[in-house]
């Protein structure tokens, strides 16, 4: 929760290279140390933000391929801009989301090193972890 409250802190005051370490950071520590999200996490992701396109976590959050039924209708219930882009996600990636995980960097084409970054104005990456990848 440290992280997603960091990220979301760092987002709100438009610090890109911060919020683009804190994802990477978050992404990695739930691979590496078999973490997850649970429904508090998502629920407080989508509370305190407005949109997937602006808000990479939110689409982290949605990426998440281990949601169970009660899960997914409960943040649809409490959260109902969640609804959308969950559909979207799920009609435009079907084929692949579930034989590729978001905790893979640059796991196929879904999944590029820089998909839950913030880049604007033709930033070029900064990450440290991408310079390590390659």
């Amino acid at each position: 929760m440290e992280l997603i409250n960091l990220c979301l802190f760092a987002d709100a005051k438009q610090c890109n290279p911060f919020t683009n370490i804190i994802i990477d950071t978050l992404q990695g520590r739930m691979r590496d140390e078999l973490l997850f999200l649970d429904e508090i996490h998502v629920k407080s992701v989508f509370r305190r933000t407005c949109n997937t396109a602006e808000v990479p976590i939110r689409r982290f959050c949605i990426y998440q391929e281990d949601w169970d039924f009660e899960t997914v209708s409960d943040l649809f219930k409490s959260c109902p801009n969640a609804t959308t882009e969950y559909l979207n996600f799920q009609a435009n990636n079907f084929t692949e989301i579930y034989t590729t995980s978001p905790l893979k960097r640059g796991a196929g084409e879904l999944y590029d090193k820089c998909i839950f970054h913030v880049h604007r104005n033709g930033d070029v990456c900064s990450s440290t972890i991408n310079k390590l990848d390659g």
